[in-house]
């Protein structure tokens, strides 16, 4: 979708900001939690750091959401890896961009600052598609990618999801509660049938996103040349591309569609879960993932 409201929603900066807490070199940081902000010109980019072991990036913004999407996987996850979650430019408590910039050049910079050659991404929505470019233009820093129901620039949708995708677009223009009803409404968003407590929480973080989206200029966000649709054969880094049984039939289409692109492609389907599978069934994620995550550094 071309809103930003919906592609760079953030919150406002909290009012005080613990800036360069985040300290470089992997070893201090790796035994205790830490958050913070990194500087990159004009702009700070807000980052969480726990737990030990192989470094895991779990980078935020899919479906609008800032880092707490990842809140109900963060535990477990720190028990057996060193966690980095991050909020890209325009999410979160990261600021709007003020200039022009690349993702991958700030993901990259967060790395060098906390000195991490070589890390595991993982993605939700439009931060998966993101993982994947970051696998094409930095190679050599991916171990490997979890992408959940990734967003590609440049899939043909079908009119059904362009359908879909424009009643989203229109309520947006509405404001925020007709947005996040409209949202809300889509039975394969957040459906979560067997978790109650995701909706709210996942409604909560979007509406504190929302208002910060509309001042978010899309036109000064790089994109990758020639797109990503085009470069996945190039990707040589395992990927395990993850949808939820009830999100929509497209998601899934194109899963496959990326299967078949994609060199070292596993996909696996997860069930009782939508859009949104570590809010929605959080158990059914790690149980996923983790087979995948342990053959990152055998």
């Amino acid at each position: 979708m071309s809103n930003p409201v919906m592609m760079r929603a953030a919150i406002l900066p909290l009012q005080f900001l613990l800036v360069n807490l985040l300290l470089p070199g992997c070893a201090e940081l790796d035994r205790e939690s830490a958050a913070g902000f990194l500087v990159i010109g004009q702009d700070q980019i807000y980052s969480e750091v726990s737990g030990h072991g192989f470094p895991l990036v779990l980078v935020s913004g899919g479906s609008g959401m800032d880092l707490r999407q990842w809140s109900s996987v963060v535990p477990a996850l720190a028990e057996d890896f060193y966690l980095v979650a991050y909020d890209p430019r325009g999410i979160g408590k990261s600021d709007n961009p003020t200039a022009q910039y690349s993702d991958i050049a700030d993901l990259e910079q967060l790395l060098d600052h906390l000195g991490l050659d070589r890390v595991g991404l993982i993605g939700l929505s439009s931060a998966g598609g993101f993982a994947l470019e970051f696998a094409v233009e930095k190679p050599e820093r991916v171990a490997g990618v979890v992408a959940s129901a990734p967003f590609v620039p440049g899939f043909e949708f079908s009119q059904g999801m362009l359908n879909r995708l424009q009643v989203f677009s229109q309520a947006a223009q509405k404001g925020r509660e007709s947005f996040l009803d409209s949202m809300f409404e889509d039975p394969h968003f957040i459906p979560a049938p067997t978790n109650a407590s995701a909706r709210p929480i996942a409604r909560e973080i979007m509406a504190e996103n929302f208002d910060k989206g509309a001042g978010f200029n899309p036109a000064l966000q790089m994109q990758i040349d020639p797109p990503l649709i085009n470069q996945l054969p190039q990707i040589d880094s395992p990927v395990l591309l993850l949808a939820g049984e009830l999100d929509h039939p497209e998601v899934l289409r194109r899963n496959s569609f990326l299967a078949e692109q994609l060199p070292a492609a596993v996909s696996k389907v997860v069930p009782q879960a939508g859009h949104n599978i570590p809010l929605e069934n959080p158990d059914a994620f790690l149980g996923a993932i983790y087979p995948f995550l342990r053959t990152l550094n055998p």
